[in-house]
This record gives structure tokens, C-alpha cells and sequence, in this order.
């Protein structure tokens, strides 16, 4: 189930405790369109929440997770935050696989 996110802070404070899911997703993109089925796909398997952010609606909070984490903004983008600290799979090599291997 996707989530949405209240504030950048909120989900750093989470991510201390456990692993947050992000993903930023282009309404307008077929790549992006890839990377989404294939994160819903990640969750219907492992039956964790993602956090969704639609960059052309929330393109500030998409920046400032960008700026937060020192991770350059992509999309579609994939951001998997453990203790204030993000990685990031990008376009194609958005995979359910590729994101299991992060967690």
C-alpha cells in the first residue's frame, strides 16, 4: 500500500527505527510507469509499505529528499532510507528484486 509523506523529517525520524520505501514516480513517463509495476510488485510480495511522491504535483518534497540524502533526484527513483541514510535505484534498474537487495 502506498503511503504519503507528511514531511522530509518525518521520514528521517522513521527511517532510525526502520526502513523507509520511497518512490518517486513520473505520471507522465513510461519508464517511470516500469519502475512503479515493478515496486507494486515488490509489495504485493513482501507486503511492505512504499511511500509514493508524484514529482510533477510535489516536486518540492522530491527536492528535498534529494538535498536530505545527498542523492541526486531521478525519476523514477527508488529510495530505500536506514537510519538517515539513503540509497537509490534509478529508471530500468528498478526491480522487485534489485529493491529486496537493499532492505
Amino acid at each position: 500500500m502506498y503511503k504519503e509523506i507528511d514531511s522530509v523529517e518525518d521520514i528521517i525520524k522513521q527511517s532510525k527505527d526502520k526502513l523507509v520505501i520511497v518512490l518517486k514516480h513520473s505520471t507522465a513517463c513510461g519508464m517511470s510507469a516500469y519502475g512503479k509495476s515493478e515496486t507494486d510488485a515488490f509489495m504485493e510480495e513482501t507486503g511492505s509499505d512504499v511511500y509514493l511522491v508524484v514529482v510533477q504535483t510535489q516536486r518540492e518534497l522530491s527536492n528535498q529528499l534529494a538535498a536530505q540524502l545527498g542523492i541526486r533526484h531521478e525519476s523514477p527513483q527508488v529510495l530505500v532510507i536506514k537510519k538517515g541514510t539513503g540509497q537509490a535505484l534509478n529508471h530500468y534498474s528498478i526491480t522487485r528484486d534489485a529493491i529486496k537487495s537493499l532492505l
